[in-house]
Parts: structure tokens; C-alpha cells; sequence
């Protein structure tokens, strides 16, 4: 039950809580559009440091600091399109992808030989290079952005009764950045992995020479001798039969799960 002196009360109320309430509602707005600009660089970063580490040649990658492969590509992936044109409560773009994203990659600095596989023992740093063992520093992708949701002379700020300005005002500059460890002699196939074994001329490729003329001198004298037997022909590939071949000892049934 109300008394006279109560009476408007709720109008009052309702005054007082309608501007609280749409400075909640914009300041909402302005939050989850910074926080999804926030996620969608953390996935460029993502994108330009995988795509660099496909990118970057091994022999190189000792002696370059910066890398620049097409940013384009992330650019295109994650601040561009329908889902990615943030506005503010104007309808204004909040952030040209053009101007506003800076994607750059960069190394760190290298470990020194002691760190290195194999160390500092003889032929180790050779072995290194010729397998892309080498420690060439960790690849580091950043995303910059900046100038996100800034005034400018077509779109100016406007002054209201309840400050809602502020939220047209623009953000703070953004950064996100992925580290990667790149060329540590990870390769993707067996094939690969040949052709990685066999580009090592002191590991593989100076011996293997030498074992195949020994070979071949070999199989010039037994011709005659295993040619009566129908014999086939030895091999002198050594390491593409052995595509996909697996030890039977490092083999295990899969239990599922």
C-alpha cells in the first residue's frame, strides 16, 4: 500500500535507471567488439606463424632476422568479410583492416653451439645444417593494431547528456603475438624424410657414393656366377624400399581409446 509521499516514486526510479542502464548496454557493445578483435588477431598470429614456418627456407633461416611472407592471406581470413565489420553505435567501420593490422615476423636469438644437437663435437655443426637440426632462433609472429575505432574529420565526436561519447572515442592499440619452433628437422612424410637423409653429403650422400662403386665393382664380377642361378639384380637403392617400413618391434596394436 502506498502512501501520497510515495507516490511518482517508481517514475523516479525508472529516470535514474534508463540512462545507467544504456550506458550498460553501449558500454556492453564496446566491450565484446574489443574482445572479438582481441580473438581474431590472437588467430592471425596463429595463422601468419604456421604459415611462416611452412614459408622459411632452412638454409636461410640462419642468417635472416625478419621474415615477410603474404599477410595478406591472414588479413583476409580474420579481418575481413561480414563477420569481421565491427561498428560503433554510429554505424562506423571501428577497423579498416588496411590501415589498422600490422603483421610482422621476427627471431629470436639463436642458441649458441654448446646448446646445439651434438654440441660442439667433431662435424656436429655440418650434420646441423645439412639435417635442419640447427637452431636458427624462434619464429615469432605479431599482429599490431592500431588505431582501432579513431575519429576522424568525417565521422567526429559528438557530445550527449549521458557521455556515451566515450565509447566513440576508439580503443587502446592491440597486440598479439605466437612463438613457433621452426626447422628442428620435423618433417611431414616418409618421403621426406629421405630426401632430408640423402641431402646430407657427410651423413649419406659422400658414403653412399663410395659403397655403390664398391657395389657396382662387386656386381660386375658376380654377374657371371649369379646369373646361372636366375638371381635378381642387388638393389643399389638403399633407402626407398625402405619407404614407410617400420621396425616390428616399435609396432603396437592399437587398443583404441
Amino acid at each position: 500500500m502506498s502512501t501520497p509521499s510515495q507516490c511518482g516514486q517508481a517514475l523516479v526510479e525508472s529516470l535514474v535507471m534508463l540512462p545507467v542502464l544504456a550506458v550498460l548496454w553501449v558500454a556492453i557493445h564496446w566491450l565484446a567488439h574489443y574482445q572479438d578483435m582481441a580473438l581474431s588477431a590472437t588467430h592471425a598470429s596463429r595463422f601468419a606463424a604456421f604459415q611462416a614456418a611452412r614459408q622459411v627456407d632452412p638454409v636461410s633461416a640462419g642468417v635472416q632476422d625478419v621474415y615477410q611472407p603474404d599477410a595478406a592471406a591472414a588479413i583476409g581470413l580474420y579481418f575481413s568479410g561480414v563477420a569481421h565489420k565491427w561498428t560503433d553505435r554510429r554505424g562506423v567501420r571501428q577497423l579498416e583492416a588496411e590501415k589498422d593490422v600490422n603483421i610482422t615476423w621476427s627471431r629470436a636469438q639463436t642458441l649458441s653451439a654448446q646448446g646445439q644437437p651434438g654440441s660442439i663435437s667433431s662435424h656436429a655443426s655440418r650434420l646441423r645444417r645439412e639435417w635442419s637440426l640447427e637452431d636458427a632462433g624462434i619464429l615469432q609472429a605479431r599482429v599490431h593494431l592500431s588505431g582501432i575505432g579513431r575519429t576522424t574529420v568525417d565521422h567526429p565526436l559528438t557530445e550527449g547528456p549521458i557521455g556515451l561519447h566515450f565509447f566513440d572515442s576508439g580503443y587502446p592499440q592491440l597486440m598479439r603475438s605466437i612463438s613457433i619452433l621452426t626447422h628442428s628437422g620435423h618433417v611431414s612424410t616418409d618421403q621426406a624424410v629421405q630426401r632430408q637423409v640423402a641431402a646430407s653429403q657427410l651423413a649419406w650422400a659422400s658414403p653412399y657414393a663410395a659403397s655403390r662403386a664398391a657395389a657396382q665393382e662387386i656386381m660386375s664380377r658376380a654377374d657371371g656366377v649369379d646369373g646361372g642361378w636366375g638371381r635378381a639384380a642387388p638393389s643399389l637403392d638403399w633407402l626407398e624400399p625402405w619407404d614407410g617400413r617400420v621396425p616390428g618391434h616399435l609396432i603396437q596394436e592399437y587398443q583404441g581409446g
